[in-house]
């Protein structure tokens, strides 16, 4: 019953945010900002593990990954266990739950297998147009105006992404890509904030449900899925990989997993602080701290048309998110006033 009452006021907190004082509303940016600095450390240990073991698959990043995100959320339910993983959620909602599991299995699969062959900076680029493509959907499906800046932006961004995919194919730090194996992964990369935007558009019926019974669900959800598969189709590599995993590979393992508890966690805290336009907004530097590990951290080069898709879809976007920015600062005035 403490349980259920604990629930209602998250709930109650999550649909009341525009009630809440100002300076309490910054806790919203404080947890965008640690989500934001997490999923870009996950998608960086993916990589480093990607570049030492070529022959991994993004299956096995994925189970690898669940492992230890799993130990993470079994640490932090403890003895909730039951309570957090099926009696939490109303039955009128398992539906809802079951689409929301099967779209991020497929959403996961596209952004492990982009991380494998693309830059971390063209995978953040391409998902940050999320966005722009759940206002897409949200015209088609639900009668919401999209503007004209709006469409624009997304053009533009659009052909930003075809031409850096289009680019160079192989950056320093591309040892794992083949390029007659290009277009699949390619197709995996465009797909993610189509995925992203169905996601989103999903999470605004699971609001009364636990992040923590999302997030454990999601990551059991690919053991129970994904284990299998790669027990009986890929097993003998599977153990050659294992055992080739170095003191330094298992840090890298266990720090993905970390990242991806907290990334699960974070994201919904901060939408019970503040509105999901406004902090989308700090979503820009995601993709200036992947550009920084690339450069920085993983040696990448790329070629001119590369670094000209880079260029549009940042300059693109950061039109958007400069008028939202600039929109957040002036409401801040006001309040103020």
């Amino acid at each position: 019953m403490h349980l259920k009452h604990r629930n209602s006021i998250k709930l109650s907190s999550l649909m009341d945010q525009n009630n809440l004082p100002y300076n309490q509303r910054y806790f919203g940016y404080v947890y965008q900002v640690l989500f934001i600095v997490t999923l870009s450390l996950q998608h960086f240990f993916g990589k480093l593990l990607f570049i030492r073991h070529t022959s991994m698959t993004s299956l096995q990043m994925l189970v690898l990954r669940s492992v230890f995100a799993g130990l993470v959320f079994i640490a932090i339910m403890n003895k909730q266990f039951a309570h957090y993983m099926w009696k939490s959620v109303p039955r009128a909602q398992v539906g809802d739950l079951i689409s929301r599991v099967i779209q991020g299995l497929v959403l996961m699969v596209c952004i492990f297998n982009s991380i494998k062959y693309f830059p971390l900076v063209f995978v953040s680029l391409v998902s940050n147009l999320t966005p722009l493509l759940t206002a897409l959907l949200s015209y088609f499906l639900l009668n919401v105006g999209l503007s004209r800046l709006d469409t624009t932006i997304l053009l533009v961004s659009f052909v930003g992404v075809i031409i850096l995919i289009t680019g160079g194919q192989k950056g320093s730090n591309q040892s794992t890509l083949e390029t007659d194996s290009y277009l699949i992964p390619s197709l995996m990369l465009i797909l993610i904030p189509l995925l992203s935007a169905s996601v989103t558009l999903f999470i605004r019926h699971l609001r009364s449900i636990s992040e923590i019974t999302v997030g454990s669900i999601m990551t059991f959800s690919i053991l129970l899925l994904y284990g299998p598969v790669i027990y009986f189709t890929d097993m003998p590599n599977t153990k050659s990989l294992i055992f080739a995993f170095t003191a330094i590979d298992w840090v890298y393992a266990l720090m993905l997993g970390l990242m991806s508890s907290i990334v699960q966690i974070a994201k919904v805290k901060a939408l019970q602080y503040e509105e999901p336009a406004k902090l989308s907004v700090l979503m820009y530097f995601q993709s200036v701290i992947q550009l920084v590990l690339d450069v920085v951290f993983l040696g990448t080069m790329f070629s001119g048309q590369e670094a000209l898709g880079v260029a549009i879809v940042f300059g693109a976007n950061g039109v958007k998110w400069g008028i939202e920015l600039k929109r957040v600062f002036r409401g801040r005035r006001e309040r103020i006033d």
